[in-house]
């Protein structure tokens, strides 16, 4: 027993050791203005990559490896579902001490939400880049506006349209203070990530399933560090499967998707499944009828969202911005050693066979007999989908996108749930190529290398260990 609580200390250790950087910077009082976040990770070690490199690495495996003998031994750890939720609050709050050090995304959330609150301009059709262009000496001292990257400045807003809606919404707090946002931006995190826990929690009553995502080290560093929106779809998915599994309540469920979509488009992908399960007990007929009007419902979310910024077809603009970009795909491989045009030609042919099994796959369930339409099968379905769309059709690949999965891997065996925890662990370790050479996105071919490689390392480490047991009464 004593052991096991050593573990949760160390964790909370090596936590803290993971934030000093920013803890000194915070302290020092330097500006967040100044701070550089093209993955230079230690900050006070400026001049020496490979010691800085080393040094996050060693600490993200550390922890990482914590993590996974926390889950192992989560019954002998934590006593209660309480203290799960004080450690998991504890650990959340460290991790939003660290600065955004390995992605810049948030400060493009922070410049076009204030570019609508202060300056009342549409990010789906005016860029910061443009507003500053024609508005120099009035934007000339907003550090709020001029803190976007160079490489999201001239982007239009590549988010469904409740997601700027929300930037508008959290800038304003600020009264344009840039650290004041950057604030206000990771305690919205902080509380959806403590939602998602409670309502992982809800829906399985299980300790070990609120452990396995409130504590996974990718979860915290993207969602709390370097404040990723993702979470918030994360959120929405969860509370949607809340709904159809504990309520038996399948509009807030719809519901809950669309606002999902409206911020990642991604999130449609689940609406089919989830609307078949709920009407299985209903004949074909039927089923199509009910289906109509469940869509019908869907549709009016998304179009009263969307009626805050559209003006024509441009608002649609970000569905394809971000497919039309080569970054850590396989799609990259075929861009760089072979050429633009066989890459682009591969990534359709990869679209329209995902998008022809996963018709394929709705019809399937649409057309099956009740007994065949269980929640678990829907879920293990829905996880090859996600697994499938992430790897083989987005051509822009990041490392954030792997935390979609987390919703639907509460249903799958022991062995699917190791596999993702393992991809968790080594895409983020794998950005250490990043940080010795540069952000370039040649480099994206490589950190695919090492993410395969580490993730083999630790298959043959934990071979035959179980990680989480699998429970079959979480149907």
């Amino acid at each position: 027993m004593k052991n096991n609580k050593v573990v949760k200390d160390l964790f909370l250790i090596c936590t803290i050791v993971f934030a000093l950087p920013s803890i000194i910077y915070i302290i020092s009082g330097k500006s967040i203005f100044l701070l550089d976040t093209d993955y230079n990770y230690l900050l006070n070690i400026e001049n020496n990559k490979i010691l800085a490199t080393i040094i996050f690495t060693t600490l993200f495996s550390i922890i990482s490896i914590l993590y996974l003998l926390i889950l192992k031994n989560c019954n002998n750890i934590f006593d209660n579902i309480k203290r799960i939720f004080k450690f998991i609050l504890i650990i959340s709050l460290i991790f939003a001490i660290m600065l955004p050090y390995t992605s810049t995304d948030i400060y493009y959330y922070m410049s076009t939400g204030w570019s609508q609150k202060e300056y009342g301009v549409n990010p789906y059709y005016t860029s910061v880049k443009e507003l500053t262009k024609n508005n120099i000496e009035l934007v000339k001292n907003d550090k709020l506006l001029l803190k976007i990257p160079a490489i999201w400045s001239d982007t239009t807003i590549v988010y469904g349209p409740l997601w700027p809606a929300i930037c508008n919404i959290l800038t304003g707090l600020s009264f344009g203070n840039l650290n004041i946002s950057l604030m206000i931006f990771k305690l919205f995190n902080i509380l959806i990530h403590m939602l998602c826990c409670f309502f992982i929690w809800k829906i399985t009553k299980r300790k070990i399933l609120v452990v396995l995502y409130g504590l996974n080290p990718l979860i915290l560093f993207e969602g709390l560090s370097n404040v990723h929106n993702d979470i918030l779809v994360v959120l929405f998915i969860i509370v949607s499967i809340y709904f159809l599994k504990n309520r038996k309540q399948i509009i807030p469920a719809i519901i809950f998707l669309a606002l999902a979509t409206t911020v990642k488009y991604y999130a449609i992908l689940f609406v089919p499944f989830i609307t078949i399960y709920y009407l299985k007990k209903l004949n074909l007929k039927e089923r199509i009828l009910y289906c109509c009007r469940l869509a019908s419902i869907f549709l009016i979310v998304i179009v009263l969202i969307y009626s805050m910024y559209i003006r024509d077809v441009e608002v649609f603009k970000g569905l394809i911005t971000q497919q039309s970009k080569f970054s850590k795909s396989i799609f990259l491989i075929l861009y760089l050693f072979m050429n633009e045009e066989l890459a682009i030609i591969f990534s359709k042919i990869a679209l329209a066979i995902f998008l022809t099994v996963y018709l394929i796959k709705i019809l399937k369930y649409l057309l099956s007999k009740e007994k065949d339409i269980t929640f678990m099968k829907i879920m293990k379905t829905q996880y090859g989908i996600m697994l499938s769309f992430i790897f083989l059709v987005i051509t822009n690949f990041q490392t954030w996108y792997i935390m979609w999965m987390f919703p639907f891997i509460l249903w799958q065996t022991s062995n699917r749930i190791k596999n993702i925890l393992f991809l968790t662990i080594s895409s983020e370790i794998s950005i250490s190529i990043f940080m010795i050479l540069g952000q370039h996105y040649s480099i994206g071919a490589y950190y695919l290398i090492i993410i395969i490689f580490i993730s083999i390392i630790f298959q043959m480490i934990y071979s035959n260990k179980q990680i989480i047991r699998y429970n079959k009464s979480i149907k």
